[in-house]
């Protein structure tokens, strides 16, 4: 490999959409987001999608939040023919421009369902509290499975324990994690 080439590691990206829904359209919006999700988790890379309907009554938002494994697979899932179709059925039934975030990397692990926040925690808070879910997890792991891991070769076991930590992290820790603590995590700094 050349000093010029660079190598790009794909991260997971989750995207939340916000519509708001033309009154007296929702039986319409459903079945079209229906359609939509069912091709979204039809492609490759597909994470899952989370729908999340309007809180109270009177409100028409909706939430809608896909998560795929890499850029390139969002990108082609949305560069579809099929996707761009079921995206006008969509926008057909709702009004205005949709209200669009997406987070890779450790911004995606802080995120709260049913809540769109306008910015990711500050850097300094997603960083302690990554850590601490980190080293009680991997302390953990290592405790339970190092005895077991020990004759394996190290590659092995690193990739073992880093991908039982990244799927713990990721679906597990984090989630509970960042309800708990979404209080401080989101709250703006003080000036």
């Amino acid at each position: 490999m050349s000093i010029e080439e660079t190598i790009t590691v794909e991260q997971p990206v989750t995207v939340m959409v916000v519509r708001t829904v033309r009154a007296g359209a929702e039986a319409e919006f459903e079945r079209a987001m229906a359609a939509l999700t069912a091709s979204a988790l039809s492609y490759p890379g597909h994470l899952g999608v989370n729908v999340f309907r309007p809180a109270t009554a009177g409100d028409r938002r909706y939430r809608i939040v896909f998560k795929f494994d890499s850029g390139g697979h969002l990108d082609a899932w949305r560069a579809s023919a099929e996707t761009r179709r079921l995206l006008e059925c969509v926008q057909s039934v709702t009004e205005g421009e949709p209200e669009v975030t997406e987070l890779t990397g450790l911004e995606a692990w802080f995120t709260l369902p049913g809540r769109l926040p306008a910015t990711p925690p500050p850097r300094r808070r997603m960083a302690l509290v990554t850590w601490l879910a980190l080293w009680p997890l991997v302390s953990l792991l290592l405790g339970l499975l190092g005895p077991w891991m020990e004759p394996l070769p190290f590659l092995v076991r690193t990739g073992i324990l880093t991908g039982l930590v990244t799927v713990l992290m990721t679906w597990v820790v984090m989630p509970r994690l960042t309800a708990l603590l979404s209080g401080w995590l989101f709250r703006p700094p003080a000036q």
